[in-house]
């Protein structure tokens, strides 16, 4: 990573989880490396410290970090329901130090409606950030304090390369991957639908070469979702390559290099960075057709999924009152997904265009360079108020 230009301003402080295998610790990650890539004058705060680096991780972060609570400007990656335990962690290692400077928070939300409870700590700070449209008319309707549309970079970075023995996958068939993390709800990723249309392709085409790749992440928080989904695909589980670990962003990238396609039927997305580094890397993507990813999805460069939207239920997901999400046409998907497997030159020329929207729209250059405009703007019209 570059090294900090120490001669520009403003000095920004990086709040959050940099070395956590969540979104919310790769979200911190691409917020640094954006920085860098525009260089920025900025340290890193590790909120817990609960999280042992990999060894590549420490060389890349490690310089960055800092105990100190100094700089004007703090730029908080953590969501609306951590604020109180943060800020309570921040003051009492450093009395007084968050009041002292101007703070921004950068949240991710899935649904149409913000949280208030979660809204009212938001506006403890100066500013909010969004990363994507979805998330910012949310915001925008909950929250008093400036709200300001910043997308967030998807520039994936591979330094090592583990092909699909590593992973169990059939070299012969064509692999279809499908993501979720049991930490964020396996009801909105909703993996049981990736299996329904898997079975009504197979239905179809019973003989073809097709094999659905499920790549599970925190299983254990959530026994009952997991169990439900291997009863799911025991009828077709010579066609399921189920991989239940957590993985380095190394080998994460790599099973998605491996792979032909990417498959999400999600009912609601903050931005979707699965389907976006999938398209980075030039795959085609078959994606429900609503929130946070339609900043970057388009009927040139995807395969966007029919939906209906459907009311929450009980259980759904957290405030889940009066909230709609989208509930994908398992058809629609089934088709698309046959579309691709039987034309694979169409498939590689829509990749290749997803390839180029994504570095040329969402690289960390591009978006480290509007950070560094925001802040400055901050300089300009704030810290010389202060």
């Amino acid at each position: 990573m570059a090294a900090n230009d120490h001669s520009s301003k403003p000095e920004c402080l990086i709040v959050g989880h940099p070395y956590a295998a969540i979104g919310m610790g790769a979200h911190c990650r691409g917020i640094v490396r954006s920085l860098a890539a525009a260089h920025g004058n900025f340290s890193v705060h590790d909120v817990y410290k609960f999280t042992k680096p990999m060894p590549r991780e420490a060389r890349e972060f490690g310089p960055l970090l800092t105990e100190q609570f100094s700089a004007p400007v703090r730029l908080f990656c953590i969501n609306g329901d951590e604020v109180d335990a943060v800020i309570r962690t921040i003051e009492q290692k450093y009395e007084g130090a968050f009041s002292n400077g101007y703070n921004i928070i950068y949240p991710m939300w899935e649904l149409p409606r913000y949280p208030q409870e979660w809204a009212r700590q938001l506006e403890r700070f100066d500013e909010v950030w969004s990363p994507s449209l979805h998330v910012d008319v949310a915001l925008r309707g909950a929250v008093k304090r400036p709200v300001f549309h910043m997308p967030i970079a998807v520039e994936p970075r591979v330094q090592e390369f583990f092909g699909r023995k590593y992973f169990g996958i059939p070299e012969s068939r064509y692999a279809v991957l499908f993501f979720f993390d049991a930490l964020s709800y396996a009801s909105r990723k909703n993996p049981w639908a990736a299996v329904d249309v898997f079975k009504r392709v197979l239905a179809q085409r019973p003989l073809a070469k097709l094999q659905l790749v499920l790549k599970i992440n925190n299983s254990a928080r959530d026994a009952q979702s997991l169990q439900k989904l291997k009863e799911e695909i025991e009828p077709i589980r010579d066609r399921v390559t189920l991989i239940d670990k957590t993985m380095t962003e190394e080998e994460v990238r790599s099973l998605v290099r491996v792979c032909d396609s990417f498959l999400s039927l999600h009912r609601a997305e903050g931005f979707g960075l699965g389907p976006a580094e999938a398209m980075f890397f030039d795959k085609p993507v078959i994606v429900t057709a609503w929130s946070g990813n339609m900043d970057y999805m388009s009927t040139d460069n995807s395969l966007g999924v029919r939906y209906n939207l459907v009311p929450l239920t009980d259980g759904d997901y957290p405030y889940w009152q009066d909230q709609v999400w989208a509930d994908a046409d398992p058809e629609d998907a089934a088709e698309k997904v046959l579309m691709l497997f039987e034309n694979p030159e169409f498939g590689r020329q829509l990749g290749k265009r997803a390839g180029i929207h994504m570095r040329t729209h969402f690289s960390h250059r591009r978006q480290g360079l509007r950070y560094r405009e925001q802040l400055h703007r901050i300089a300009s019209t704030h810290l010389q108020k202060r």
